[in-house]
């Protein structure tokens, strides 16, 4: 596929600028982004964000598996969005250890930008009816809300879904194999000490 960006990994700065600098090699041509990420940085998903709402070119995005999380506010600010049946999504609020009332606004005001993306992209009542929650739930009794194909359609994440037939699954297994979560070297592990500061509260969201 031509003038193509995989985003198969957690979001982190240097995989927004690696994604950022592809982006504008493509600038005013047609591309495609494939997501298949359970998010990540806040502030590196809006640079990404930034970067695809500046693109002046056709930008097709296919989600292959999953788009949780950063990822998933990602693609709230993508027009042309495909998935296969099989795909899901996540939306939750911004989490991460906060110890003083200065850290404690921060991350308070990053759920506050997340929570208007949200109101501004939802119906409020449609979105009651399909999750069972509102969208007040999701940021004030901190709930993973998970989506399917088909919901995420309903509510318009996606336009287009993509039936995978089983003489496809084989060939889409492969290529999401390919492209799993793998931990970076700088990719924080799990029970590791890290430094409490405002940008690596919001590194595990």
């Amino acid at each position: 596929m031509k003038n193509l960006i995989l985003l198969y990994m957690q979001i982190w700065d240097f995989v927004a600028q690696e994604f950022i600098t592809k982006l504008n090699e493509f600038e005013g041509k047609d591309a495609t982004i494939r997501i298949n990420s359970p998010g990540g940085n806040v502030f590196a998903g809006w640079g990404m964000i930034a970067a695809i709402k500046e693109f002046t070119g056709n930008l097709i995005v296919k989600v292959d598996g999953v788009a949780a999380s950063m990822a998933a506010y990602l693609v709230l600010f993508c027009d042309n969005v495909e998935c296969v049946d099989v795909s899901r999504f996540m939306l939750h609020k911004a989490r991460g250890y906060a110890e003083s009332d200065e850290e404690k606004e921060f991350l308070n005001s990053v759920n506050r930008d997340l929570r208007s993306k949200m109101e501004q992209k939802f119906d409020s009542a449609l979105w009651l009816e399909v999750t069972g929650f509102s969208i007040a739930d999701v940021f004030e009794k901190d709930i993973d809300v998970w989506l399917t194909a088909k919901q995420a359609k309903k509510l318009g994440m996606v336009k287009k879904i993509n039936r995978l037939d089983p003489s496809e699954m084989q060939a889409f297994t492969q290529m999401v194999a390919c492209g799993r979560f793998e931990e970076e070297e700088t990719t924080p592990k799990a029970g590791a000490k890290i430094e409490v500061n405002w940008v690596n509260i919001l590194n595990n969201f």
